[in-house]
Parts: structure tokens; sequence; C-alpha cells
């Protein structure tokens, strides 16, 4: 009896209060925040916790945030502009258009790329002429974001294969970067 509970109660006695012991750090320590904690944070000094923010902010897809979020597109880290396009993008409200236009003069391309897919999200006509300036852009990334957003706008047709044709471009200048790197 006693090498019973020595092998076998007691281990699994144990392996019970560790099992109850990660749940209950779980339960306590993710605490569910709404939008209006998010939209504070958005102000915070932590970068990565504004960026979170704006992210969040974009899967709960409340139309209150959407004011901060557009102040967010002025915010000085990239990250955080990034997360704020594509939270507005997921928001789907159209106050937001104007702002993401400007936001594709952004001197960070993933800046532009995030501003155009959300745009391509909204399909709002008025970026059309935004983005058809994006088609001859050097990033090949952004100039499929960009062809992308016109197909769901209605501007340009048979995108699929032009992207096909970008998508094997952009991994040849991969492979050239890469070889060139290696040298």
């Amino acid at each position: 009896m006693r090498r019973i509970i020595d092998f076998f109660i007691i281990p699994l006695f144990m392996i019970l209060i560790l099992v109850v012991a990660v749940i209950w750090v779980q339960k306590s320590s993710f605490t569910h925040k709404t939008a209006h904690d998010y939209i504070q944070d958005l102000s915070s000094s932590d970068v990565q916790k504004r960026w979170f923010a704006a992210y969040s902010l974009g899967k709960l897809t409340d139309p209150e945030s959407v004011g901060p979020l557009l102040n967010a597109l002025k915010d000085d880290s990239k990250e955080v502009k990034w997360h704020a396009a594509i939270a507005l993008g997921n928001i789907k409200d159209k106050r937001s258009v104007p702002h993401l236009i400007k936001l594709l003069s952004d001197p960070n391309d993933g800046v532009k790329i995030c501003a155009a897919q959300s745009l391509g999200l909204l399909e709002d006509p008025q970026a059309s002429s935004a983005l058809t300036l994006l088609l001859h852009h050097p990033n090949p990334v952004l100039r499929s974001t960009a062809a992308w957003a016109l197909e769901r706008l209605g501007v340009i047709y048979g995108f699929h294969q032009s992207h096909n044709e970008l998508i094997l471009q952009t991994y040849h200048q991969f492979l050239e970067c890469f070889l060139e790197f290696y040298k």
C-alpha cells in the first residue's frame, strides 16, 4: 500500500496542485480590457503598449476607437502607425479614408503597405488616384498591395496574374540580395 501512495497518489496530487496553480495564474494575470482601456493605452509612453493597443482595437472593431486611432496615425513609431492603419481598415469607417490616403506618403514602406491594404478593405473610390501612383513604386510588395486595393475598388482587373508575377519578381530580388550578401 505504501508503494501505491509513493508512486501514484503523491505524484498525481502534485500534478493536480500544479494544474490548479496554472489555471489560477492565467485567470488572475490576464484581465480582459475594454476598448476604453486600449484607447487610454494609445497615450502611453511605452511604444509596445501603444502598438498593442492599436492592434487590439482593430480586433475589437469598436467605432468609438476611430478618433483615437486616427490620432495614432501621427505617432512617431512606425509600428503604432502600422497597427492603427490596419485597425482602421478592420473597423471599416469611411472617416479614416482621407487620413489613410495621407499615410501613403509616409517615408516607411511598411506604413504605406498597411495604409494601402486598409484602403482596399474600405473600398472607397476617392483612394484610387493615390493608390494608382503606388503602382510605379520601386517596392514590389507595395506595388502588389496597391494593385490588390485597386482591384477591390474595381479600378483594375486581372490582378491575380500580375500579383503572381510580382511575387516571382520579389522572390528573384530576394535571392539576388541573399547571394550578394554571402559572396
